[in-house]
């Protein structure tokens, strides 16, 4: 593959990206767009994990705190804990 084609390819792919991160976007409570939105991003490991629990849980962080899922590698730092 040449160097423009992979250039290419990964412009083609960026689009993509965007378009479904768009689609999702819209499909979510607009409170959590901004923590999605840096989680897409790269700019917060704390936002993907808070975005992945909260999609996980349809949007809802009282299902978060309850979450039962123990074998799930988010658990011990997914959001809404409550402190004992």
């Amino acid at each position: 593959m040449s160097a423009k084609s992979e250039k290419s390819a990964a412009v083609e792919r960026e689009k993509k990206r965007r378009a479904k991160i768009a689609q999702r976007r819209a499909q979510m409570p607009r409170k959590y767009r901004r923590t999605y939105d840096r989680a897409v991003s790269g700019k917060s490991l704390r936002a993907c994990v808070d975005s992945f629990c909260l999609e996980c849980c349809g949007w809802k962080s009282q299902e978060v705190s309850l979450c039962t899922s123990l074998a799930c590698p988010l658990y011990a730092v997914r959001p809404y804990q409550t402190r004992s």
